[in-house]
């Protein structure tokens, strides 16, 4: 997934640097185009931040100052980066696994890359999604 996650952020013009006094994963100054990752983390677990605000920043550049006007504007916006990550996500799985969608197992799927159980319904969706 590096290459990938190279390219997205080559594409959205954004610099990554990392900072262990972070106090979570990653954190997006999407002002300034910058992904601060604390890599004291998983690899893994530093690609999904990455994705998620790589997300923000694919989806949400231009309305940086919603994100915070607004619990219902956060949330969607939160939800809509959960989403671009885990589709990312979803789509290197099935490249390495060489399944079908409708082959994958949602909950091993979830399970194997330690995502939230709670995005079963979205994994659920996109799988379908994918079988249209």
């Amino acid at each position: 997934m590096d290459k990938e996650i190279d390219d997205l952020v080559r594409q959205l013009n954004t610099k990554i640097v990392y900072d262990n006094s972070l106090d979570k994963v990653a954190h997006n100054i999407i002002l300034f185009n910058i992904i601060v990752v604390n890599d004291s983390y998983t690899l893994f677990e530093q690609q999904k931040a990455i994705l998620h605000e790589l997300g923000h920043t694919a989806l949400h550049r231009n309305d940086y100052k919603s994100y915070k006007e607004a619990f219902s504007l956060h949330s969607a916006m939160e939800h809509e980066a959960n989403e671009y990550m885990v589709r990312k996500v979803l789509d290197k799985y099935i490249c390495e696994t060489e399944l079908e969608p409708r082959q994958v197992n949602r909950i091993q799927f979830i399970e194997s890359c330690d995502l939230d159980p709670n995005f079963e319904d979205m994994v659920q969706s996109l799988l379908i999604e994918y079988q249209i």
